[in-house]
C-alpha cells in the first residue's frame, strides 16, 4: 500500500486541480526497501467532479506530464475534460516525482556506498535504472489508482506513453476502461536491429523530403557540419557540438510544425547568438530530461541487450553524408558532454528479461477493456473448455472444438483475447517454430536473455 505524502488543491479558470504525492518502492518486488515519492495532478473541469478518470501517459521515457495552464492546454486537454477527470502522472524519476540524474541524491538504501549515480559502478548504475522503465511505471499507477478507490479507469498513451499502456492492459487490464494510443506500439521479440535499420530508412526518406520542399537548406546544412566537423559549430555554453549531434537535428521531422521550425533554425546567420541558442533549444538528448537518452533505445527491449542497435544499423551512406537527418535513435555521439559519460559502461550491454510480467488470464472483451496475450517471446498455457469459441486463438492451435480438456503450451505469435487464456512469465526453455516461412536475417540475431533479474523487464518503448 502506497501513503499519501502530501495533497493540495488550487484552480485555474475553469479548471480545478489537486496534487497527489504518493510513496512507492523503488522495487515494486520489494516493498519493504527504499522508498520514491511519485507526483501526480488531477485536472477536472468546473462541473465534472463526477467525471470518469483518464490517466494521461506521457511520452519519453523521462519527461514529466504537461502542465496545464488553461482549459486547452495542451492542446487535446479540453476535449479529455468534457468526458473525463484527467490525472497527470509524473512518472518516476521525473518532474515532481522522485527525480533520476547523475548527480542527483540517491533514494535512502537504494546503492549501497553510493550517494549519486555517478558514485556507483556501471552495473549499479544499470540496476538502479531498471527501476525506471514501464513496468515499474505502471506498478506506480496502480498504487495510485487504489489510493483513490476507483475500480477502473482510461488510459491516454502517447509514444513512450504507448508503450507503458500495452505493458498495463497485459498486467493489469482489469483496472482498465479503455486505451488510447497516439504512436506509440513497441516492437515484440528480439528484432531490434530490424527497427533501427527501418528507422534509418525512414528518416533517409523524409531527409530528401525536407532537403526536396527548402533545396537551399540542404548547402546551410553542409556547412554546418563541415564546422562541426572542425570543432568550431559551439553552444552558448561552449559546448562542441560534433557531426553525430547535429544530424539528429532530424528528430523535429517527426514533430507537428518540426520542418518549418528547422527550416526557421537554419535560416538563421550561424554566427549569431540567436543560432547557437535556438540550436541549443532544438537539439535532443540534452541534460534537462537525462532518462531519455541513458534509457532511450533500451526501453525497447524485450528479452534482449541493445548493443547500441541505432549506432550499429546506421547505413553505410548516412555515415557519408551528414544531410542524411536522424532521429530519435539513440548514438553516442549524439548526446551532451553532461550525461555522455554517464551513459557509457554496461547499460547498453545489459540483457534485460522479456517484457510481459505477471501471470494475467485474458477475458472476453467486456466493453473497451482488454487483456492482450505475451510476445512470441513468453510460454502461452491455453486450457480448452466444451464452451471454447471456435476457431481457436492463434496461440492455442492443438485446441479444437468440443475436447474439453486439451492444454497445450506454445509460443504466441499475436495478441488473442480468449476467455480461457492464462499468460505465463516463465520464458520456455524451448518454444516450437512459429508456423509459416522465415524471413532471412541481415545481422546477427542480439543475445538472448539468461535469467539474471528478479523481477520482468517491462514492455516499454520511446518518443
Amino acid at each position: 500500500m502506497s501513503t499519501m505524502t502530501s495533497s493540495t488543491s488550487w484552480t485555474l479558470p475553469g479548471l480545478q486541480l489537486r496534487d497527489l504525492t504518493l510513496s512507492a518502492p523503488l522495487d515494486h518486488a520489494d516493498p519493504a526497501g527504499a522508498q520514491i515519492e511519485v507526483f501526480a495532478r488531477i485536472v477536472t473541469a468546473d462541473g465534472g467532479e463526477d467525471r470518469p478518470y483518464l490517466v494521461y501517459l506521457q511520452g519519453g521515457p523521462g519527461s514529466e506530464a504537461p502542465r496545464p495552464l488553461e482549459a486547452s492546454s495542451p492542446a487535446w486537454l479540453a476535449r479529455a475534460l468534457r468526458e473525463h477527470r484527467v490525472v497527470m502522472l509524473d512518472q518516476r524519476g521525473t518532474g515532481r516525482s522522485t527525480p533520476a540524474g547523475p548527480d542527483t541524491t540517491l533514494p535512502e538504501g537504494a546503492i549501497p556506498g553510493a550517494t549519486t549515480l555517478r558514485e556507483a559502478t556501471p552495473a549499479q548504475q544499470a540496476h538502479y535504472l531498471t527501476r525506471f522503465r514501464a513496468d515499474s511505471i505502471v506498478a506506480d499507477a496502480e498504487l495510485l489508482r487504489e489510493h483513490l478507490g476507483v475500480g477502473s479507469w482510461s488510459l491516454l498513451g502517447q509514444s513512450f506513453g504507448g508503450f507503458t499502456t500495452l505493458r498495463y492492459l497485459s498486467v493489469a487490464c482489469g483496472g482498465v476502461d479503455k486505451a488510447l494510443f497516439t504512436g506509440g506500439l513497441p516492437t515484440v521479440g528480439p528484432d531490434m536491429d530490424n527497427v533501427y535499420a527501418t528507422t534509418w530508412q525512414a528518416m533517409a526518406s523524409r531527409s530528401e523530403h525536407y532537403w526536396a520542399r527548402f533545396p537551399a537548406d540542404r548547402d546551410r546544412f553542409r556547412r554546418l557540419a563541415d564546422a562541426a566537423d572542425a570543432g568550431r559549430l559551439r553552444l552558448p555554453d561552449g559546448q562542441r557540438v560534433g557531426v553525430e549531434r547535429l544530424r539528429r537535428l532530424g528528430h523535429l521531422l517527426g514533430a507537428s510544425q518540426g520542418a518549418e521550425r528547422l527550416h526557421y533554425l537554419l535560416d538563421l546567420d550561424p554566427a549569431s547568438p540567436a543560432f547557437a541558442h535556438d540550436l541549443a533549444g532544438a537539439l535532443p538528448f540534452g541534460g534537462r530530461n537525462p532518462l531519455y537518452s541513458v534509457i532511450h533505445e533500451s526501453c525497447w527491449a524485450d528479452g534482449v541487450a541493445t548493443r547500441w542497435s541505432a549506432d550499429r544499423m546506421m547505413p553505410a551512406e548516412v555515415r557519408e553524408d551528414p544531410t542524411l537527418l536522424g532521429g530519435g535513435s539513440t548514438c553516442t555521439a549524439a548526446s551532451s558532454p553532461r550525461i555522455r559519460s554517464w551513459r557509457c559502461g554496461r547499460r547498453p550491454q545489459t540483457c534485460w528479461p522479456s517484457t510481459t510480467g505477471r501471470s494475467c488470464t485474458i477475458p472476453r472483451l467486456c466493453g473497451a477493456a482488454r487483456c492482450l496475450a505475451p510476445p512470441r517471446s513468453t510460454s502461452v498455457t491455453c486450457t480448452c473448455r466444451a464452451s471454447s469459441p471456435s476457431p481457436p486463438p492463434p496461440c492455442c492451435p492443438a485446441c479444437a472444438p468440443g475436447s474439453p480438456a486439451n492444454t497445450s503450451t506454445t509460443a504466441c505469435a499475436r495478441a488473442a483475447r480468449w476467455c480461457s487464456t492464462t499468460c505465463s512469465t516463465s520464458p520456455p526453455a524451448a518454444a516450437p517454430p512459429e508456423p509459416g516461412p522465415t524471413r532471412p536475417r541481415q545481422q546477427p540475431r542480439p543475445e538472448r536473455c539468461h535469467p539474471v533479474e528478479p523481477f520482468a523487464w517491462p514492455l516499454a518503448g520511446a518518443g
